[in-house]
């Protein structure tokens, strides 16, 4: 009888579950379904990490609006500068995280919007040096009396483990080709290498000046006083008001008050747009694919949004390379790289779709190097921001060695092998110096071939593409000039060379499939444990919450494969923030 009402609860419990989670998510397709006022503003908050791919997780359906990608953000502005009904753009910006390319994507956008003869009314409460970049896009900025804004400035960082690695009795055996392919460098070395200091000054230059340059066109700021403006660092409301970097300080209410009073009463969130806006004109149609690649490379499944898993990856562009209805494809690129073996297979899916008869074209984000450029070279075109970090073309291989970690424990590994010389991947021996020179020799090979597929998709010669390469890191801008990258731009550059490839009018209205597409909260629900990858797993187990930087994440693909290709883990961007 207990058995029997035990079970009855279980089972009322979860259809009770059910019916919630049914319940809210047709409230979410109602509310997205409600129609539009016939005229008002638009409001766009934000806040935390710009993605370019926002997985969907079981807790989001108790959501009434999942974030926006920053392709959705883009697309729902620049319909919003052509549709009527829109008065104008209220932009709330806070602590923003987000690398240079993302920021430029956004900025150019609002950018748009204003040239459609419409005003931008930024509002920032606690901003840094990411989330002013956007806000200097605007008509206007106000800041509330107790508003800060906090300046850094574009840095470069390298960071070193080995004597933290040291410590616990870790030891990698590391093989790199190059002497600027510095990712083995982070767990060999205990200081930065005279070329990689060289790299991170050339590159942190260049973006400098591009962040400066983008907030002086749009702000009453002398270009030669913005290196005394960021030295600085702080600036409470009532400094920046006086060195021009805000127009005025008003708390929220009254700043409301006059956004309503002087635009419209109506106010419409970026997100309830972009489930409502209309349809875009065009003479034609033409039906695409956007897959995005966003995250380390690896084998396997994946987990979409976080990884690219190059099984699921190249069953998708087989799938693309099939349907005849899709005409083109559109790979949005935010990878660091990973597996060099995964990557290859990628590489090879994109030239199957390529001999389809499909037009492909790649849009780098804020970085597609190492094995993200492999899969990106072979592309009918590469569009690439000023600020993308891109290149590090090379490739390296090695282990850990847990040996003394053991020792340190009181654990000692006994290892037999049949072959006494075999055990050159085991985690508790070292390898031979025959093993390394002939490791030194393989990953010689395969930085060779790297080269010459660059050189052959590229159209270069390979001691061009060699003179660019041995692990050389660029900006976007870089890129174009050394030929890496065709032009540089966002979504509606890569648009534009879609339909130049196609030869299609201007106006020509694209359809697109999005992989990974967007599944139902049942599905989810159903494939729980499904997709996850094994280095998606690993990052929540050491933190938790998923966080562990991209960069580092890349590296777990040595636990799968040897041979990497893979970014070294210097951060590009911004440090500061409230």
């Amino acid at each position: 009888m207990k058995r029997r009402t035990l079970v009855g609860c279980l089972i009322a419990l979860a259809l009770l579950g059910f019916l919630i989670i049914a319940g809210v998510y047709f409230f979410q397709q109602a509310v997205g379904r409600a129609p539009l006022p016939r005229s008002f503003v638009l409001r766009l908050d934000l806040q935390g990490e710009l993605m370019e791919f926002v997985p969907f997780t079981p807790w989001e359906v108790f959501q009434v609006r999942r974030p926006l990608s920053v392709w959705e953000m883009v697309r729902a502005i620049d319909t919003a500068r052509q549709d009527d009904r829109v008065r104008g753009l209220v932009l709330v910006v806070r602590d923003v995280s987000a690398g240079l390319a993302k920021l430029q994507e956004l900025h150019a956008a609002l950018q748009r919007f204003r040239q459609s003869g419409k005003k931008v009314a930024a509002y920032v409460e606690e901003v840094g040096d990411a989330g002013y970049l956007v806000a200097s896009a605007a008509d206007s900025v106000t800041a509330p009396p107790g508003g800060f804004l906090v300046l850094n400035g574009v840095r470069g960082a390298f960071m070193a483990l080995k004597g933290f690695l040291d410590k616990l009795g870790i030891e990698f055996q590391m093989v790199q080709y190059g002497p600027y392919k510095s990712a083995a460098d982070v767990f060999t070395k205990e200081s930065i290498s005279p070329e990689v200091r060289e790299m991170l000054t050339w590159i942190a230059t260049s973006l400098d000046r591009q962040y400066r340059d983008s907030v002086v066109r749009g702000r009453p700021i002398p270009r030669d006083r913005w290196a005394d403006l960021v030295a600085r660092g702080i600036f409470t409301a009532e400094s920046a008001l006086a060195a021009k970097l805000i127009d005025r300080i008003e708390p929220w209410s009254e700043f409301e008050q006059r956004m309503r009073t002087e635009w419209s009463d109506r106010w419409v969130s970026l997100r309830r747009y972009y489930d409502a806006m209309p349809e875009p004109k065009g003479r034609e149609r033409v039906r695409c694919a956007l897959v995005f690649a966003v995250g380390g490379i690896f084998t396997g499944r994946g987990n979409p949004g976080e990884n690219i898993g190059s099984e699921r990856y190249v069953e998708w562009l087989d799938e693309i390379a099939r349907d005849k209805t899709i005409r083109c494809v559109l790979i949005r690129n935010d990878s660091p790289g990973g597996s060099g073996t995964a990557s290859d297979q990628i590489l090879a899916a994109v030239e199957r779709v390529k001999k389809a008869g499909k037009v492909v074209v790649v849009s780098m984000s804020d970085v597609a190097g190492s094995g993200g450029y492999y899969i990106s070279m072979n592309a009918d075109r590469i569009v690439a921001q000023p600020g993308t970090i891109t290149g590090s073309i090379g490739v390296f291989a090695g282990k850990p060695v847990f040996q003394k970690t053991m020792d340190k424990l009181g654990i000692h590994v006994y290892e037999i092998y049949a072959n006494p010389k075999a055990g050159m991947w085991s985690p508790f021996a070292y390898m031979t110096e025959d093993q390394l020179h002939a490791l030194q020799e393989e990953i010689g090979r395969f930085y060779q071939m790297f080269v010459a597929k660059v050189a052959q998709h590229r159209k270069m010669s390979y001691e061009a593409v060699d003179a660019i390469a041995q692990g050389r890191i660029w900006t976007g801008e870089q890129a174009q000039e050394h030929r890496l990258v065709d032009r540089l731009g966002g979504f509606p550059e890569a648009q534009e060379e879609i339909l130049s490839l196609l030869k299609k009018p201007k106006d020509t209205r694209i359809e697109w499939k999005v992989y990974p597409r967007r599944r139902t909260p049942w599905e989810v629900l159903l494939e729980i444990g499904e997709s996850d990858s094994f280095p998606a797993r690993l990052r929540r187990d050491i933190d938790g919450r998923g966080v562990l930087p991209r960069l580092l994440e890349s590296y777990l693909a040595v636990l799968q494969d040897p041979v990497l290709l893979v970014m070294p883990p210097v951060g590009f961007g911004f440090h500061a923030s409230p």
